[in-house]
């Protein structure tokens, strides 16, 4: 998750400076936007440039792990959500409720339709946060020794040296996985939402413009 957060964030910083003052500024005012229910919080906060969802997949399996390893995972992925100004849910393509919950936020950050804004943060539930829902303090502290505090820089520091201690981190291979690798480990329900999401949204962005095009015409009628 890191590498592809470090990958993406590098991608849209580059298209960021390729804006002027005024598309810059505006990129600012919905982050600002995004994270307005932060309060305090906001100063210990790195926003990703644009609107985040992180998806905990396959809880259909995560659900049968040991309930100390889920409280973990959990506080740390609501403290990598709320730092990032980012939304986090849980999912499974074997949960109908929860296949729900997906299409929901794609239409969400398709559309511009409305999600509820509230808070599962029980690590025995399927977790649901919207951003700006969730606080530090709610969240707690990181499970690191005393000593690691006056070591670490930065929280989120602190939280990857946690995470990768009591989940020992295997170094990935650089080279591109097989397709039937990525298939072995392919959400296709996910994958399928996402497919329609974008045809539905190419349809939308000609729909609109035909109807742009139109009044334009008609418009021109007029003063004739």
């Amino acid at each position: 998750m890191e590498q592809l957060m470090t990958t993406a964030g590098q991608i849209i910083e580059s298209a960021m400076k390729e804006l002027d003052q005024h598309g810059q500024d505006a990129m600012k005012s919905r982050i600002n936007a995004r994270t307005s229910e932060y309060k305090d919080d906001i100063r210990m906060c790195s926003p990703f440039p644009i609107p985040l969802l992180i998806i905990g997949s396959k809880y259909d399996e995560f659900q049968n792990f040991d309930s100390e390893q889920r409280r973990k995972i959990c506080s740390t992925l609501r403290f990598l959500a709320h730092y990032c100004g980012a939304d986090l849910v849980f999912y499974s393509a074997y949960n109908e409720q929860l296949v729900r919950v997906g299409r929901s936020f794609i239409s969400h950050f398709a559309f511009a339709t409305s999600v509820p804004k509230t808070k599962v943060d029980d690590h025995n539930r399927p977790i649901y946060v919207v951003s700006g829902m969730d606080t530090f303090e709610s969240i707690g502290p990181p499970p690191v020794d005393t000593a690691s505090f006056s070591r670490a820089g930065q929280p989120v520091h602190l939280w990857k040296q946690a995470f990768s201690d009591h989940f020992p981190q295997t170094e990935r291979e650089t080279s591109d996985k097989s397709t039937e690798e990525q298939e072995l480990f392919s959400e296709p329900v996910i994958d399928n939402l996402i497919a329609n999401r974008e045809e539905d949204l190419e349809v939308y962005i000609k729909q609109k413009k035909d109807r742009q095009a139109a009044e334009t015409r008609a418009a021109e009628r007029i003063k004739t």
